[in-house]
């Protein structure tokens, strides 16, 4: 028999984001009163202190209430997923879903996947967020997100993930280079090359390690952390790049060409997935927006023409 209630866990976790007992009663229409206590009776029933109350500075979790907080937030978002599959047993998908995104597929991934999915669940109100993989997957632990669009290797422990697309890095080369003529691209005849880099911490922590295991160490001589200032300036001959997403039509924005090229070592994959918590179970919401996925992105990145 549980010894606490949701409702006791709302209070909690709206106390510990606004910092004040308060304000948790204001969003949730309530006596300051009747949160206290339920606060009160909370850390009772779990025999711990989970935040100091003072007038000055409000409501401040101890360490244990810190640590509770991640625990609370989960259970409440379990406990709406659970009332969400309930109704919609028998009804058209509905609610809402918080999505993240990398910001280097965002582009490639959401615009799409917002269109199509909208049109057929008019019902589900989608939002996204942009973000880099580590704070995505941490905010989609303490229940603001559904799920994330992120590299596979960027996985942290407690995640499940679907691939929905498989990803090799290439070399993008300007249209007047020495090697464009070549359909599979040595890392080792680039070696004393200039190199535009995309300064992210992706490329900077898996490729550009996975490039130098291959025995070439590039020539970084610009960085940028665009993505078309990247292209851009490998368009007009300051550089090499080697990149991970790659568009329909080989145009920077300015109109000039860039040539991609397939890289002849083994410098591993990058694979895109969508990855949601770890669970007993996956919600129907979470069921269709996979299936979804994988039937409007082609597994191989452009092995499908553009619509």
């Amino acid at each position: 028999m549980f010894k606490y209630t949701l409702r006791q866990i709302e209070f909690f976790v709206a106390a510990a984001e606004t910092g004040s007992v308060s304000a948790a009663a204001v969003r949730h229409h309530v006596s300051q009163a009747g949160v206290s206590l339920a606060l009160a009776q909370l850390e009772a029933s779990l025999g711990v202190q989970l935040g100091m109350r003072r007038k000055s500075k409000g409501f401040t979790l101890t360490p244990a209430g810190s640590s509770f907080l991640r625990e609370a937030r989960q259970l409440l978002h379990q406990a709406h997923e659970l009332q969400v599959s309930g109704y919609e047993a028998g009804h058209e998908l509905s609610g809402r879903m918080a999505l993240g995104c990398y910001s280097t597929l965002s582009p490639f991934i959401l615009p799409p996947l917002i269109d199509a999915f909208s049109k057929t669940h008019p019902q589900v109100e989608l939002s996204f967020v942009e973000d880099s993989s580590d704070a995505l997957q941490q905010e989609m632990l303490t229940g603001k997100l559904d799920a994330v669009f992120i590299h596979q290797r960027h996985i942290i422990p407690g995640i499940t993930a679907e691939i929905i697309q498989q990803r090799k890095p290439y070399v993008l080369l300007p249209p007047a280079h020495p090697l464009i003529e070549l359909e599979e691209v040595p890392l080792m005849a680039l070696q004393d090359m200039p190199m535009v880099l995309l300064d992210i911490p992706s490329v900077r922590e898996n490729l550009l390690p996975a490039i130098r295991s291959c025995g070439m160490d590039p020539y970084v001589k610009w960085g940028s952390e665009n993505f078309e200032t990247v292209r851009a300036l490998v368009a007009r001959g300051h550089g090499y790049s080697i990149l991970m997403q790659r568009p329909v039509f080989d145009v920077t924005y300015d109109g000039l060409s860039v040539a991609p090229r397939a890289i002849k070592d083994d410098v591993g994959r990058s694979d895109v997935c969508l990855a949601y918590p770890e669970s007993p179970g996956t919600s129907r919401r979470m069921r269709r927006l996979i299936e979804y996925c994988l039937d409007l992105f082609p597994l191989h990145e452009r092995e499908k023409p553009p619509n």
